[in-house]
């Protein structure tokens, strides 16, 4: 009888898989969700806070969308990127990239709303679980119900241009185009698995790092159900843990301890633990280099951020803004548009040298204008008129100062 209640499921026969299905506790375990991910496990919060302070550091510009030309103090900066007391010093875009990536979408709310015309004195950002969304049978969205201080705000959208006093980014999602599905729900039972694995761990440890063992022998006459359970929880208190690891257990009566013996390897999830959180990074689409910094050469990293940048980061605000320029459209007119400054982007140094460099070939041997050259990187055009001019490759001079002729490109058409 006493082997019943001072039993312990053993270790051995607990595979990976028994972790991704039962847990720790031996219930059933499904994906773990993505806001108990980011709150819990300290890779899928790295993993966010990676993608959003590196997005944090773009430098963004308010330009004529005709002329290229920048709007300095345009209003629609200081709104989308102004820090807010209000939310702890966070900007609108900074709680849009971060909702984007746990929620799989985010959203931005006008103030004043409800307004026709009216000027956008602020924008702020709404969590996700804060608004329901009014649909139709065809999948399209409607109305927004927003819980704004306690208040439930309805905010239609415009059956024609499709404008809200509300702003909707999302991610992609495979099941329904009014939901956004993130990175997260990919790697939701990796997640799982990560958090039982280390829980499995700790309990382990908690146990002095030793399995349990059985008590045989003839329970006392007369003891019931609950008072076994108060010998176990009694013998547990007494033994287990780090500070009695090495004690000895004095067991009067004909009893016997038995002890169940688990090689090291099997109580060690730390492969197990690494692989699952390989794959969140995968999710999230962040090189693994950057994770695991001292596994990786100076050289390694240079190129993985690099990669990082162009492949995961800047897609995920370009996502953000070009949603937004659509928005403001509706309300400061189409002619301006949110760029990103890409050549102030730190980490793409090495990038635009190697562009500088290819394109100053080009540039001697008559493929581009000085001109065209300097837009490619970014910069102003030269107002000299021989800076939209071929040269020769020989002495550098126009091609229509040679021999006093122009010379046209050949059309392989003909």
């Amino acid at each position: 009888m006493f082997k019943k209640f001072f039993e312990k499921k053993s270790v051995t026969t607990a595979t990976v898989a028994d972790l991704i299905r039962y847990g720790s506790d031996g219930n059933v375990t499904s994906a773990m969700n993505s806001e108990e991910m980011y709150r819990r496990l300290a890779i899928a919060f790295l993993c966010v806070e990676k993608i959003a302070t590196e997005a944090e550091a773009f430098t963004f510009k308010v330009c004529d969308r005709s002329s290229g030309e920048e709007l300095k103090n345009h209003p629609i900066h200081n709104l989308l990127f102004g820090r807010d007391l209000k939310t702890g010093g966070l900007s609108t875009f900074s709680s849009n990239i971060r909702d984007l990536l746990v929620k799989g979408e985010a959203f931005g709310l006008r103030m004043p709303y409800g307004e026709v015309n009216s000027s956008v004195v602020s924008l702020k950002s709404i969590f996700p679980n804060r608004v329901q969304k009014q649909t139709r049978n065809d999948d399209t969205i409607y109305a927004y119900d927003v819980n704004l201080a306690g208040m439930s705000i309805n905010l239609p959208i415009d059956p024609i241009t499709g404008f809200s006093d509300l702003l909707r980014i999302s991610l992609y999602d495979s099941k329904s185009y009014i939901q956004g599905a993130s990175p997260m729900e990919a790697a939701g039972i990796e997640g799982r698995l990560i958090d039982e694995g280390l829980q499995w761990n700790l309990s382990i440890l908690a146990k002095g790092s030793k399995l349990s063992g059985i008590i045989s022998g003839n329970a006392p006459t007369g003891m019931n159900e609950q008072q076994l359970i108060s010998l176990q929880e009694s013998i547990s208190n007494m033994y287990a843990g780090s500070k009695n690891a090495g004690s000895v257990a004095l067991i009067s009566g004909d009893y016997k301890f038995n002890s169940i013996q688990m090689k090291p390897s099997d109580m060690d999830f730390q492969e197990t633990v690494k692989v699952a959180m390989q794959n969140v990074a995968m999710a999230f689409k962040v090189p693994l280099p950057l994770i695991f910094e001292d596994a990786s050469t100076l050289d390694n990293y240079k190129m993985a951020r690099e990669e990082f940048i162009l492949q995961t980061v800047i897609p995920h605000v370009r996502t953000i803004i070009e949603t937004y320029n659509k928005w403001f459209a509706e309300i400061f007119g189409d002619n301006t548009e949110i760029r990103i400054d890409r050549e102030s982007i730190e980490g793409l140094e090495d990038k635009r040298e190697r562009k500088g460099k290819r394109l100053t070939e080009f540039v001697r041997h008559g493929i581009l204008t000085p001109n065209e050259a300097r837009e490619a990187l970014g910069f102003e055009r030269f107002k000299d008129p021989t800076a939209d001019s071929l040269f020769m490759p020989s002495n550098q001079t126009p091609i229509e100062f040679l021999d006093g002729q122009s010379i046209e490109p050949v059309n392989d058409e003909q």
